[in-house]
């Protein structure tokens, strides 16, 4: 059986999630475009970066090591790329966690 690419962030395989957008793959790199977008740790750069849209491949990995380090306020796994727009409130996690938990975003 073929094996479904997860994104690094959320560990979703969904690749037609409306609000995580859509799952770009790039060797053994996969990610949604929300996840990469909101993650709290990373820069766009151009699209001649010679990375998934400007965002480089390196970064993306050294992206995942910083937020894997934290728990996640919705499931409370590993991972704390997208923190709540509101400076008073703190939380942090993933993407899609963060939308569930109605956490503002920007």
């Amino acid at each position: 059986t073929e094996e479904v690419p997860v994104c690094v962030f959320c560990d979703i395989g969904d690749i037609r999630n409306e609000d995580l957008g859509e799952l770009l793959t790039k060797g053994s790199l996969s990610v949604h475009k929300n996840c990469m977008y909101f993650s709290s740790g990373l820069s766009q750069g151009t699209e001649t970066d010679n990375g998934l849209m400007g965002f480089k491949e390196k970064d993306i990995r050294s992206e995942v090591l910083r937020g894997r380090k934290g728990k996640c306020c919705g499931c409370q796994k590993s991972g704390i790329f997208v923190g709540c727009a509101v400076k008073k409130c703190g939380k942090a996690g993933h993407f899609p966690c963060i939308l569930k938990k109605n956490f503002l975003v920007q």
